[in-house]
């Protein structure tokens, strides 16, 4: 690697960079917001956000780092322009298609290391944050934290709070219906409850109330206390597409194809379709990091026609690129059933649009340049 490629990589690190943070915070707090409903905001705390941020990162790697490194790409090589320095360097004799390639190298470097980060990590990160949300945090939920006015199902009991006095955690008016051990169903009603530690074992303690049997008989009470059972873990008939591997998702993927094959069940018909677009997602968003390297170096180098364009110009511009590249991954994506080779080609069609783009580019600039040096 020599200087200019070290210079030019440099030049190209701090705005990628810059762009990956803000991008990343931004994709990671819609992520928390759209599963909002299944966290549990008393039960939570920053340590939780914090993990659950880093969990769900490698699961926007594919996405963010082409974005963050194709900015990156536009901005530090558009500087380099504006302030002569590349016109310098084309003049000791550097071709325009000399300058792209540590842009296209680092894209491709980026393309892999995203492949191997979405194969390996992203699984373990899914599967990280679902055992947080799915398991973790409801342990720690106890009954006085179940929403007021809302019939809850608590690991086998039928819970209904009327109202909950957040400061002395002091639960009224609740309703729960009891199985016992034999599974007859005991119906309670107190005025107030609240939870307690005893001997090591969760309680709850009702106050002044009644309570009747599976004989339809009435009993009334001042006081009565009732364990409460440990939350357990439902265990997931299916894997989350997102926590597999390639090779796990390749393997299900068959397996899916024999079950529907066999049965020609709709709702098997969707999984299909669903394990497919995961598996063409994985093989062809990665390399977006590369695709971008190919178009937003000879567009930030000197445009469409060889002139200098300002930044709010190159920013525009990329916006607008990132805007049909998706446009086309949306519009390309199968709405039925075909062969996953299809499917593949389908979404590698963006990619290749991009690289095409670039090519065209980059020869026009080899045209452009030297015609107006010579005039």
């Amino acid at each position: 690697m020599t200087q200019i490629d070290r210079y030019i990589l440099k030049q190209i690190f701090v705005p990628s960079a810059l762009a990956f943070f803000l991008i990343a915070f931004l994709a990671i707090s819609n992520e928390l917001r759209e599963r909002a409903e299944l966290l549990l905001n008393e039960v939570l705390r920053l340590s939780d956000l914090i993990r659950l941020g880093i969990y769900f990162l490698p699961t926007l790697i594919s996405f963010v780092v082409p974005i963050a490194f194709f900015f990156g790409v536009l901005m530090g090589l558009g500087q380099l322009v504006e302030h002569g320095e590349i016109g310098a360097i084309k003049s000791a004799g550097v071709s325009l298609r000399r300058l792209m390639a540590p842009v296209v190298i680092a894209g491709a470097v980026l393309a892999f290391a995203c492949a191997l980060v979405q194969d390996r990590l992203q699984p373990w990160g899914i599967n990280k944050a679902y055992d947080l949300i799915k398991e973790e945090l409801p342990k720690r939920a106890t009954i006085d934290m179940l929403q007021p006015g809302v019939m809850h199902e608590y690991e086998g009991w039928r819970v209904y709070i009327g109202s909950r006095d957040r400061a002395t955690r002091t639960l009224k008016d609740v309703d729960i219906v009891w199985p016992d051990k034999e599974g007859d169903a005991w119906v309670f009603h107190a005025d107030t409850a609240t939870m307690a530690e005893q001997s090591g074992e969760r309680v709850l303690r009702l106050g002044k109330g009644h309570g009747v049997s599976p004989n339809n008989l009435r009993s009334a009470f001042d006081s009565q206390e009732l364990i409460v059972p440990a939350r357990i873990r439902k265990a997931s008939a299916r894997r989350l597409r997102l926590g597999m591997t390639l090779s796990e998702l390749l393997d299900s993927e068959k397996q899916l194809t024999h079950d529907y094959e066999k049965s020609g069940s709709y709702a098997l018909r969707i999984e299909l379709l669903k394990e497919r677009q995961e598996i063409a997602d994985r093989l062809s968003l990665p390399f977006a990091a590369l695709a971008v390297g190919f178009a937003g170096a000879p567009l930030a180098l000197g445009g469409r026609y060889g002139r200098r364009r300002s930044r709010m110009q190159l920013f525009s511009s990329g916006l607008g690129i990132l805007l049909i590249y998706y446009v086309l991954r949306v519009v390309l994506e199968p709405r039925s059933l075909h062969d996953l080779n299809d499917y593949v080609v389908r979404v590698w069609v963006p990619n290749l649009a991009l690289i095409a783009f670039g090519v065209v580019l980059v020869w026009r600039l080899d045209r452009v340049i030297p015609a107006r040096q010579r005039g």
